[in-house]
């Protein structure tokens, strides 16, 4: 799992980390989090499309399905 804000700050390029990732069918998922997401970035190193989500998208998905896994309720 990659939370990030998309941003590359580290000596290493994700991008190298996550082709070798792949090559050993390891699922990938990325949350974004921060003010300033790059989105692209973060659903293109998630494995899948759907492997991708942020706090907004999250929020949306639990406010349109009931559920009981509400933040503060998960223990």
């Amino acid at each position: 799992m990659i939370v990030s804000d998309g941003d590359h700050t580290n000596e290493e390029d994700p991008l190298n980390q996550h082709a070798a990732l792949l090559t050993r069918s390891v699922n990938i998922f990325s949350v974004g989090v921060g003010p300033w997401l790059k989105k692209t970035i973060l659903r293109n190193l998630a494995t899948k499309p759907n492997y991708y989500g942020d706090k907004w998208e999250w929020e949306n998905m639990l406010h349109k399905w009931p559920t009981t896994l509400r933040p503060g309720n998960w223990f």
